[in-house]
């Protein structure tokens, strides 16, 4: 039951980086006014590709 759990919470983790990742891949640069913001967007990106 233990080991069932641990892959539970791995298999939950790995889908929640999978959605950061597209959710940042998606962003539309363009319309942020936050020049921070979109730097580290424009950052994030480039760890991805």
């Amino acid at each position: 039951v233990r080991n069932h759990s641990k892959i539970n919470h791995e298999v939950e983790a790995e889908m929640k980086a999978q959605q950061l990742e597209m959710s940042i891949m998606e962003k539309d640069l363009g319309s942020l006014t936050n020049k921070f913001a979109c730097e580290y967007y424009v950052k994030k990106k480039k760890m991805f590709c």
